[in-house]
């Protein structure tokens, strides 16, 4: 059965949230009034709409042992987007390489093949693209495809929070950031949210375990609706 949410539909739930894009065109009075709830709508509202999108960013995973040990691993990632159906998704963790790419209704994925099949592999929808790397598809860096294409993936929303409350807000380097907290899947969470885009540009998240923790910090550095090199949008293989 198709997930894909109609974009009227879309539209109007956030209208129903609170939310109303023409009233934050309007000067945005009152900015400092914006509940989570209207920020996370707004915020989701930017992506489901945008034309365009490209990012490249970095997921930082600090592993914290029992003994107090710090172990810190970066993995990068980039996604292009065109509406409707342009996507291409990069992902490198250590030694695996990840790439999901749709072009039409022609999706291709790129994973480490641990059973001997093709490492590249053609699928019926971006969604089992996602499903077919599941260590993808949980983590955090898939948060913003999400939110471009709402409905296609079965990984719920950074809208779903639990317990969401704006916070303090604080600067990343030269921007400044409104911020959400929250739980996402029973941990916590923070998106920090550039004011002048509603992009985000950060996400903080903790998972503990019985004598261990994992601190990821997710950054990113977005551009919506700006022209996309044809060539970031292809699907090549590894030399």
């Amino acid at each position: 059965m198709p997930r894909t949410i109609p974009a009227v539909l879309w539209c109007a739930c956030l209208l129903m949230s609170g939310f109303a894009p023409q009233s934050a065109a309007a000067g945005e009075p009152g900015r400092e009034e914006l509940t989570a709830k209207k920020l996370l709508a707004r915020m989701s509202w930017e992506y489901a709409n945008c034309k365009s999108y490209r990012d490249s960013g970095v997921l930082e995973t600090a592993a914290i042992g029992a003994d107090g040990s710090r172990t810190v691993v970066k993995k990068p990632f980039s996604t292009a987007f065109v509406r409707p159906d342009r996507f291409r998704f990069e992902h490198f963790s250590g030694p695996d390489h990840y790439l999901i790419w749709s072009e039409g209704r022609k999706v291709q994925r790129l994973a480490q093949s641990w059973d001997g099949a093709p490492r590249v592999r053609t699928l019926d929808s971006l969604g089992d693209a996602v499903e077919a790397s599941l260590g993808v598809g949980r983590s955090p860096v898939f948060s913003v495809p999400v939110l471009l294409l709402p409905g296609t993936f079965k990984m719920r929303p950074l809208t779903a929070l639990a317990r969401m409350e704006r916070i303090a807000d604080a600067k990343l380097g030269k921007e400044d950031c409104f911020r959400v907290a929250g739980d996402y899947l029973d941990s916590p969470v923070v998106i920090w949210i550039d004011k002048k885009t509603f992009l985000i540009r950060r996400i903080d998240s903790s998972l503990k375990g019985k004598d261990s923790r994992a601190d990821d910090t997710t950054t990113y550095e977005p551009a919506m609706d700006r022209n996309i090199p044809d060539k970031l949008l292809r699907f090549e293989t590894p030399k």
